[in-house]
């Protein structure tokens, strides 16, 4: 008898040490799998459009185009994933413009990475 499937993660933050710590840490939960590493908003999208994640944890520093417009076209494109942003920054103004941009969560940079795994789960399951 087999449980639920996994919810689905893409990663998304243009330093790769950092995406792939991420995708060791999702991988290593029975309840979650790494679909996608993306660096920039335009592989997110098309990493999205490929992979169908339930949840994008992505910072909201990227170059080119920052996360939170990034999530802006993601969210047009695909109302239904769920989206949680980090950051070094987590002041007041930078939280209200990802949650007026859609942002199911924000975890700053400094939380400890079981509260980036928490964050995943509630977006996914709606309780965040």
């Amino acid at each position: 008898m087999s449980g639920p499937e996994p919810i689905r993660v893409l990663l998304v933050d243009d330093h790769r040490v950092i995406t792939e710590t991420l995708a060791a840490v999702v991988e290593a939960q029975e309840d979650l799998t790494c679909v996608g590493t993306a660096g920039t908003v335009s592989e997110m999208l098309d990493l999205v459009d490929e992979h169908q994640p339930d949840v994008v944890l992505t910072d909201v520093w990227l170059p080119g185009m920052d996360g939170i417009e990034g999530t802006r076209r993601l969210l047009q494109r695909h109302p239904g994933v769920r989206v949680v942003a980090f950051s070094g920054d987590a002041d007041d103004e930078l939280r209200a413009a990802a949650a007026a941009a859609g942002v199911t969560a924000f975890v700053p940079k400094d939380s400890p990475l079981p509260a980036m795994v928490d964050a995943i789960r509630a977006a996914a399951g709606g309780l965040a």
